[in-house]
């Protein structure tokens, strides 16, 4: 085992309290103001305890009640989410007919299509709100919200044969996948993703197709339409433990070599420093790992010189957040990665840092490989040579509402106590809100580069921080 992550798996957490002023906050807001046209969508979360799990029909039976649910806009489409414990009623067909019924909300329509999937967890309460179980549902035109639902997918290249389905999220220039629940204990299917087709029949719908799909594409219809990550609001809780340095030396997602106080050292020293003399507040966060914020100009990150604040300082009220550094770097082409392992080593090898490579939840075309190769040979890859680097721990999120989001993907956590959410009343409802939770990450893609007469390359990235969230808010301002 490399000597960095031994040392993480040696840090026993211990009890402390954060307050939100300790929490290195990244959110961006649309610099756009940017509006999708949410009227056009129904959104509605079920949320039931895993403790208690609530049937499937019973829920059923209770969405039916609920006058969200009403269908003037004659919405003839829908988006189902569920966690795994509800994974088989997706081949129960009448069930699912009654389902379609239940979303045509009394409206005649000749069809109604669906594409339902099985996440790991529903967060319908922002990214504050612990992980969940239940279902969440989205409806709107099919024209509009579900594009090409019966064209095949893709087939799966060699490599990507036992990955998971995903939907992938169209908020217009930038694409959100979400890799699909592991659910081979439930259904005997690696993942479980699904397209209904229903037709009229005697007063009400019947199943007429059901088609197993590798993935489909969500079009959430915002206008204007984001025209990169920096228009998206992107959360996580952050915590600096090392202040921003050079890199001097890497190749590919390999760190070799940084500056600190004007001399090159391996990559691994400081943050090893760090680890093996940890303080309360490193050692009740190591657990989670630690990420490396890439800024491609120094320039971008002298602003955390001012707000670092040292480890032995961190647990203060005096602490700042790195918000709004944080936003600069992501806008102007930083990134944030997971450290897989480092330490250890001798020689030329002394000290090295692996960043997580992965960008896309699926293999790499040969010309998208071809392309990553020569920006690693031309010094432009990962963490490129003259790049600032810092390192950071994950956070546990604070139990502090945030404002209700209407959508939101994120990334898994720390699973909550069952107790937490051992009420009597087994089943809550969350009106205008859609959202899943993976425990994979969330893969984010967008168009960079280009221009007038020339072609822009396609920008990836790996958002895998604990807790951390893709967002639209109140109003449908992301």
């Amino acid at each position: 085992m490399p000597l960095l992550v031994s040392r993480l798996c040696r840090l026993a957490p211990t009890s402390l309290s954060l307050t939100n002023s300790n929490t290195g906050r990244i959110s961006r807001r649309g610099a756009h103001d940017l509006r999708s046209r949410v009227k056009d969508l129904t959104r509605l979360t079920f949320l039931t305890s895993p403790s208690r799990p609530v049937h499937y029909a019973k829920v059923l039976a209770t969405a039916k009640k609920h006058p969200q649910l009403e269908n003037p806009d004659k919405h003839d489409a829908a988006v189902l989410l569920v966690t795994p414990e509800y994974s088989r009623a997706l081949e129960d067909d009448q069930l699912m007919a009654d389902f379609a019924q239940l979303m045509a909300g009394g409206t005649n329509v000749p069809q109604f299509h669906m594409a339902a999937g099985v996440v790991d967890t529903l967060r319908a309460h922002g990214p504050s709100g612990s992980p969940r179980s239940g279902i969440s549902l989205l409806r709107g035109h099919s024209q509009n919200l579900l594009p090409r639902l019966w064209e095949p997918s893709p087939l799966k290249a060699v490599e990507d044969t036992d990955a998971a389905s995903v939907l992938a999220f169209d908020l217009g220039r930038v694409s959100v996948t979400l890799p699909l629940a592991n659910t081979i204990f439930h259904n005997q299917r690696p993942s479980t993703l699904f397209a209904y087709r229903f037709n009229a029949a005697n007063g009400g719908l019947r199943l007429a197709q059901r088609v197993e799909k590798s993935s489909q594409t969500v079009d959430l219809a915002l206008d204007p339409a984001p025209r990169s990550i920096a228009d998206v609001d992107v959360s996580m809780a952050l915590l600096p433990i090392t202040r921003p340095r050079r890199v001097v030396n890497s190749f590919g997602n390999i760190v070799r070599r940084i500056e600190v106080d004007g001399e090159s050292i391996p990559a691994s020293a400081e943050l090893e420093d760090v680890l093996n003399n940890p303080s309360d507040v490193v050692k009740s966060n190591a657990l989670r790992g630690v990420w490396a914020v890439v800024a491609p100009q120094t320039s971008l990150m002298e602003e955390f010189e001012s707000t670092y604040t040292s480890i032995a300082q961190a647990g203060s009220e005096n602490s700042e957040r790195t918000t709004s550094q944080l936003q600069k770097v992501l806008a102007n082409g930083g990134r944030i990665y997971k450290i897989l392992s480092g330490g250890g080593g001798w020689g030329t090898k002394k000290g090295l840092l692996s960043l997580d490579p992965q960008e896309s939840h699926l293999a790499l075309s040969e010309e998208e490989e071809m392309d990553r190769f020569m920006r690693e040979m031309s010094d432009s890859g990962f963490a490129p040579a003259d790049s600032s680097i810092q390192f950071f721990l994950a956070l546990e999120e604070s139990t502090t509402p945030r404002e209700h989001l209407w959508f939101s993907l994120s990334v898994a956590g720390e699973p909550a106590s069952d107790e937490a959410h051992d009420t009597a009343d087994t089943m809550e409802a969350v009106t205008e809100s859609f959202g899943a939770c993976s425990n994979k990450g969330l893969f984010v893609s967008w168009p960079q580069g280009g221009g007038a007469g020339s072609e822009s390359t396609l920008a990836r990235w790996k958002l895998s921080v604990p807790n951390s969230v893709i967002s639209i808010g109140n109003g449908g301002v992301l």
